[in-house]
C-alpha cells in the first residue's frame, strides 16, 4: 500500500458507496497530463522571459516546471495562471483578446501559445491515464454513483477523448464552462459546486478528488463530505506534499486511487475527518472553541444583548465555517449547521443580517454550548 498515512496522518478507510457523487480533477488525477501542461507553460513563459531579459539587460531566470507550476498555474484558469506568474516576475502585459495570435505579447496571446503547445502534444502523443483512477471511476459507475470531471483546462474534452475515457463521466465542468458562467477559479469552490449541481448532488454528500493544493482547498471551501488528495510528488518514505494536502483540507491522501477500491472491499465504514479537521457539526455541544480575534468578535456580537444590527453576512459565514458547516443552496439560500442544530437562512439583501437571523443564530450558538462565558475561557 502506498497510502500517505505516516504517524501524523492516520489513514481513514473510505466506503466509496457512502456518497451520492464523486467529482474528479483531470490533470494529475485522471490523466498524466500535468507534466504536459507544465512543459507547455515552461516553453511559453521561457520564450517571453528570454525576450524580457534581452530587452532589459536582466538575468534570464527560467520558469520552474515544478515550483512555479504548482505555485502559480496548477488548477487555475489559463489567463489566471498567466497573470499569477507574470505578477511574480513584475512583468506587465496588456490583457488582449481571445483572438490574439500565439505570438502576441498579451495575457491572452501567451495563454493561446501555451494552449497550442498542449494541443500539439495531445494530437501527436495522446494521453496516458492513471489506471487506479480509471478503475475507481468504473467501479463508481457500476454501483450507480454519479461521476463528474472538474478542470480549469479548456482542453478537458480533448484530453478525455485522447485518453479514451470521455464516456465515463456524467458531467463535465471545464475551462469553457468556468469562463462562460464567470465562475471563480480554484481555490474558490465555484467549479466544484457547479459540478455538484450538474450531478444534482448535495456537496455534503459528494466527494472531491484533487492533486493540487488549490483544488483541495476548493473542496474544503465548498464543504464537501470528503476531499481526497492525490500525491504523485512524494517519493517512498516521504510525505512533505502529503502534509501540504492535509493542511489545505484533504481528509485522505493516497498515491494511487485504486487503493480506495481495496478500502471498500475490506470495510463498510465511511471515512472520518483528518485529526486537523474540525468535526463540530457531528457533536451536539461544542466543548472548546479556538477562534481568531476576528471570529471571536463576530461571535460576541451575535451573543450580545440587545440585538446588534451591524453584523456583516460574510463575517457570519466565515465564523460558522469555523465552528460548523455552511452550504450554499439555490436561490441565495444557505444551510447552516452548528452542533446538532441545522437551519436554512436567506442571504440578506444588504450586507448586514437582520434581527431575526441574529436571534436564530444566537439560539443555535447557545444550544451548542457557545456562550459569552465560554468565549472568555
Amino acid at each position: 500500500m502506498t497510502t500517505r498515512h505516516e504517524p501524523d496522518h492516520p489513514h481513514h478507510r473510505v466506503d466509496i458507496g457512502a456518497y451520492q457523487a464523486w467529482l474528479f480533477d483531470l490533470d494529475g488525477v485522471l490523466t498524466k497530463t500535468a507534466a504536459v501542461h507544465a512543459a507547455a507553460w515552461k516553453q511559453a513563459f521561457d520564450e517571453l522571459l528570454a525576450e524580457e531579459a534581452a530587452s532589459s539587460n536582466k538575468t534570464f531566470a527560467p520558469f520552474d516546471p515544478v515550483q512555479d507550476y504548482e505555485r502559480y498555474v496548477d488548477g487555475e484558469p489559463r489567463e489566471d495562471g498567466v497573470r499569477n506568474f507574470l505578477t511574480s516576475r513584475d512583468i506587465e502585459l496588456p490583457e488582449g483578446t481571445d483572438s490574439d495570435a500565439p505570438s502576441t505579447r498579451s495575457v491572452k496571446g501567451l495563454g493561446n501559445r501555451k494552449n497550442d503547445l498542449v494541443l500539439e502534444v495531445l494530437r501527436t502523443k495522446g494521453v496516458a491515464v492513471y489506471d487506479g483512477a480509471v478503475a475507481l471511476v468504473k467501479a463508481l459507475r457500476a454501483q450507480g454513483t454519479a461521476v463528474g470531471v472538474v478542470s480549469a483546462s479548456e482542453n478537458t474534452q480533448a484530453a478525455l477523448l485522447a485518453a479514451g475515457i470521455a464516456d465515463l463521466f456524467d458531467a463535465r465542468i471545464d475551462g469553457h464552462v468556468v469562463k462562460d458562467r464567470r465562475l471563480a477559479g480554484k481555490p474558490a469552490p465555484d467549479s466544484y459546486l457547479e459540478g455538484a449541481r450538474a450531478l444534482r448532488a448535495h456537496p455534503g454528500r459528494a466527494v472531491v478528488v484533487e492533486d493540487a493544493l488549490a483544488g483541495v482547498e476548493a473542496g474544503r471551501a465548498g464543504h464537501f463530505a470528503l476531499v481526497v488528495g492525490v500525491d504523485h510528488h512524494d517519493d517512498a518514505g516521504e510525505h512533505d506534499y502529503a502534509d501540504e494536502l492535509y493542511a489545505h483540507g484533504a481528509g485522505v491522501v493516497v498515491s494511487d486511487l485504486g487503493e480506495l477500491l481495496s478500502d471498500s472491499a475490506t470495510t463498510g465504514a465511511a471515512v472520518g475527518p483528518h485529526p486537523r479537521q474540525k468535526e463540530t457539526h457531528r457533536t451536539e455541544r461544542i466543548e472548546h472553541v479556538d477562534l481568531s480575534s476576528h471570529h471571536l468578535a463576530t461571535a460576541e456580537k451575535i451573543l450580545a444583548h440587545p440585538v446588534n444590527h451591524n453584523l456583516p453576512w460574510h463575517d457570519v459565514v466565515s465564523l460558522i465555517a469555523e465552528i460548523g458547516t455552511v452550504t450554499e443552496e439555490p436561490n441565495h439560500r444557505f444551510t447552516i449547521t452548528v452542533g446538532s442544530a441545522t437551519k436554512t437562512f436567506d442571504r440578506p439583501r444588504h450586507d448586514d443580517i437582520d434581527e431575526q437571523q441574529i436571534v436564530d443564530l444566537r439560539r443555535m450558538l447557545r444550544d451548542a454550548g457557545i456562550t459569552p462565558e465560554s468565549l472568555e475561557k
